[in-house]
């Protein structure tokens, strides 16, 4: 997976194949960020033409974060 773009409301990213789910478990890491884990609604897919699938959603909630 690699994050496109992301905010306190949500988040945009790509992935190699489909997700058939609704709602994805997503980690994150970064220096100024800590350790991050969140549950997104995802509310829509699309195919790119590099072969790629870009989704995007909202965070519904935090499930955990360490410095």
């Amino acid at each position: 997976m690699k994050v496109e773009n992301y905010d306190q409301r949500g988040i945009k990213f790509q992935h190699p194949s489909p997700l058939h789910d609704r709602r994805v478990l997503v980690f994150l890491e970064g220096i100024s960020l800590g350790r991050m884990a969140a549950e997104v609604d995802l509310s829509w897919c699309r195919f790119t033409r590099a072969g790629q699938y870009t989704s995007g959603g909202r965070f519904v909630q935090l499930v955990g974060q360490s410095a």
